[in-house]
């Protein structure tokens, strides 16, 4: 069952369904836990594309958006940054990525949540 694939594996995911078709995770890497700052200049050494937009919020801004910024600059990215305003704990839903894609700058290549 899909729920039970742990959100890392997702990424490249290409698999055949009841459905009759096949569902693809066209996303090349997901990072998370305590590793994904150590795993960042790795996953995005093959990247081509040469524009990052870097998003968080009000809690992770402070916590690791300046580290996420060096190691994305020093991979040879340039790096802009968006952040969510709101004052209490963000959720990634529908109006979320609605905001996130009207700020969204039209040459993007890369996004690092």
């Amino acid at each position: 069952m899909i729920t039970d694939i742990p959100v890392r594996r997702l990424a490249r995911l290409d698999i055949p369904c009841s459905c009759g078709r096949r569902h693809r995770v066209p996303i090349q890497h997901i990072l998370t836990g305590t590793s994904a700052l150590n795993d960042l200049p790795a996953a995005v050494s093959d990247f081509s594309g040469r524009n990052a937009l870097l998003v968080g919020d009000t809690y992770t801004f402070p916590l690791a958006g300046d580290r996420v910024r060096g190691l994305l600059e020093s991979a040879g990215l340039r790096v802009r940054s968006y952040l969510f305003a709101r004052r209490e704990h963000y959720v990634t839903d529908e109006a979320a990525i609605g905001e996130l894609l009207v700020h969204l700058p039209q040459d993007t290549d890369l996004l690092v949540a």
